[in-house]
């Protein structure tokens, strides 16, 4: 009598195969992962890129480059408005140079980002005059990295989303060790290629245009909320990248311990040129474990917000003379502050970061 024979998988046999394909697939997944993060780092560094090519172009028609925090025009269009509300961002001023001209031609600069604290030109103080509103709900793609992808909670008055951005400008080192009491943090004087004041020209940059800053990258998002004092010590449960500490002044780090808010959101607007949206400074590395910090008088101007991005490991930056390069979360930060100012003489090896 002969034996049939089944071909078949016993259920130990199949278990093993089972268990190889999902060991097969949890090694393939970190690799797909690391894929996609390197297309949209590249991605992020095209976008900065295409900024640098913006900012030469600027400087080619205007023989310098934009401030970093625009003060009004002589023939405003809304007097009796604090100066520091026509605070346009280096993103606004070279719109043109982005092949946004659309946006450029909506944008109407006389007027400043909104009526402010006199409330004279509306009910909300805060409302943005209606000639800007639709550029100011304006999305651009490559002002937006691909590896945070966030929208900010913020919306203007009438619900309008904000357009955001990742991209800020540098203002210098932080002035950490200014001789000038209470200025650290400050726009104005700093020590940057972009700030409050003067526009400065690639042959004010003495320290060379390829060892100096431009811009860097921020996270989107709620800065506020998720701090708790636990037996004396605070502890935060949200996301420390996107969290800041509001004080009072005068600014300094080891004030800035937990984090009690910030005025809007992080990104909220390419279009606002104040430290939350537009500026940043080196006096934190990048992707720094300490709380961005935020001096609450006077107002916008001084603060230290660090260069921060989703990329492991470290942030895409802009140099002056256009070219990128991506900065490690380990660069010293003697070395990361003084490729922030413009002037400071000091001596940086290519190879230091």
């Amino acid at each position: 009598m002969f034996r049939v024979s089944r071909k078949a998988f016993t259920l130990i046999e199949l278990l093993v195969v089972i268990a190889i394909i999902a060991v097969l697939i949890s090694l393939l997944l970190p690799a797909v992962q690391s894929a996609r993060e390197a297309a949209r780092r590249a991605q992020c560094t095209n976008n900065l890129k295409q900024l640098g090519i913006a900012l030469h172009n600027y400087h080619s028609t205007n023989d310098s480059f934009p401030v970093g925090f625009l003060y009004p025009k002589p023939g405003q269009a809304a007097p009796g408005i604090p100066a520091l509300h026509y605070r346009w961002s280096v993103l606004a001023q070279m719109s043109p140079f982005l092949e946004q001209t659309s946006v450029y031609n909506a944008l109407n600069m006389d007027w400043p980002i909104g009526a402010g604290p006199t409330s004279i030109y509306g009910t909300n103080p805060w409302t943005p005059f209606a000639s800007n509103v639709t550029v100011m709900s304006a999305k651009v793609s490559f002002f937006l990295c691909p590896s945070d992808g966030q929208q900010p909670p913020s919306t203007l008055p009438g619900s309008v989303l904000s357009g955001p951005s990742n991209y800020h400008f540098c203002t210098g080192d932080g002035s950490l060790l200014s001789a000038v009491p209470g200025d650290s943090g400050a726009t104005i004087p700093a020590n940057g290629a972009f700030v409050l004041g003067p526009a400065y020209s690639v042959g004010s940059i003495i320290d060379g245009s390829s060892n100096t800053v431009a811009a860097s990258e921020q996270l989107i998002g709620a800065a506020s909320g998720g701090a708790s004092t636990v037996s004396g010590a605070t502890a935060y449960s949200g996301d420390r990248r996107r969290a800041a500490a509001v004080v009072a002044a005068p600014l300094s780090l080891d004030k800035c311990a937990a984090p009690t808010g910030w005025r809007l959101d992080l990104g909220y607007g390419w279009w606002d040129g104040d430290y939350r949206t537009g500026l940043y400074n080196h006096a934190l590395t990048p992707n720094s474990k300490r709380f961005d910090c935020w001096q609450t008088s006077p107002p916008h101007n001084p603060a230290f917000k660090a260069a921060r991005s989703n990329h492991p490991g470290g942030v895409n930056t802009l140099f002056c003379d256009g070219h990128v390069q991506f900065v490690k979360d380990t660069v010293n930060e003697g070395t990361w502050r003084a490729m922030a100012t413009r002037n400071g003489g000091e001596v940086i090896s290519s190879d230091s970061y």
